[in-house]
């Protein structure tokens, strides 16, 4: 994540993602009572919303990386819920006793694997960051979004 306060992007790549929770403020202003002064104060009050603002480099949820992988040497190996990719030139077996079986489409540094349809080329996105919100980027990896979904973490 990288910002200057006007526009913020994202980068990705690999098994990670990015959701955006935002605070807008409501046009209604309400008097909040403040127990620490006894005079009210008007604040606005604030409406949160969120957004996923990458996606996962997973090739059991992303037809464009497994139809790139494919065209690039790469396979695919169904395993449960997951696809694995490996080369071509090998079995599954075999690529996965030597290390060269992977469920993510885009990483970085796998020198067997990059000839094969893993990719370190990252996506990047763009968030317009207006000056009157508030905004929490929320990053992780899939250890947190194989577990819990966009909701539960909002």
């Amino acid at each position: 994540l990288v910002s200057d306060g006007y526009d913020a992007y994202v980068i990705n790549v690999g098994d990670s993602r990015c959701i955006l929770i935002e605070g807008k403020p409501t046009n209604n202003n309400d008097v909040i009572h403040s127990k620490q002064k006894s005079k009210n104060k008007r604040r606005n009050k604030w409406s949160l919303s969120y957004r996923q603002i990458s996606s996962d480099h997973n090739p059991a949820k992303r037809l464009d990386e497994q139809e790139r992988v494919r065209n690039s040497n790469g396979q695919f190996w169904r395993q449960g819920d997951e696809l694995r990719l490996y080369p071509k030139d090998k079995t599954f077996k075999e690529a996965r006793r030597k290390g060269l079986a992977i469920n993510m489409t885009r990483a970085v540094g796998h020198s067997t694997l990059c000839n094969h349809g893993l990719i370190a080329v990252p996506e990047c996105y763009h968030v317009k960051i207006e000056q009157d919100h508030e905004y929490i980027f929320i990053m992780a990896s899939d250890g947190l979004w194989d577990i819990l979904k966009n909701e539960q973490v909002f």
